[in-house]
């Protein structure tokens, strides 16, 4: 169930990237032009990951501290990394972080209500086989 449940995780990551990168083309339209959702989506695994990178390289000094401090400095630094990278990339200034974060948040949501559905579905569907195995 384990390997599951970590395959499944994998998976979903991909899904916050799309995720995000649909939310941005809806909300950084410019009048001219743009970028499209490919664009978005390149631009979202990029930050993704950076921050991947990062937190890989901070996870064993930080959760060893504190599990929460190690979730509150992943999370936070998604919203500090898409925000400075979307200055340089939207070029929207303040208005541009503002709807960035917007998105991002919409974007956790999604992530982890579809996490939360994934993970109960593979509780269940754990239960069910060792109750007829």
């Amino acid at each position: 169930m384990l390997r599951s449940v970590t395959a499944a995780y994998s998976y979903m990551g991909l899904f916050f990237a799309f995720a995000m990168a649909g939310l941005l083309s809806l909300f950084m339209r410019k009048n001219r032009g743009g970028f499209n959702l490919a664009e978005q989506f390149v631009f979202s695994l990029f930050v993704i990951g950076h921050w991947t990178l990062f937190t890989g390289l901070i996870l064993p000094i930080t959760f060893r501290i504190s599990p929460i401090l190690h979730s509150t400095i992943g999370i936070g630094g998604y919203f500090v990394l898409f925000a400075v990278a979307s200055l340089g990339f939207h070029q929207e200034g303040a208005k541009g972080v503002l709807k960035t974060s917007l998105c991002l948040a919409i974007a956790f949501l999604a992530y982890f209500i579809i996490l939360a559905i994934v993970m109960m579905i593979f509780v269940i569907l754990a239960t069910l086989d060792a109750a007829g195995g």
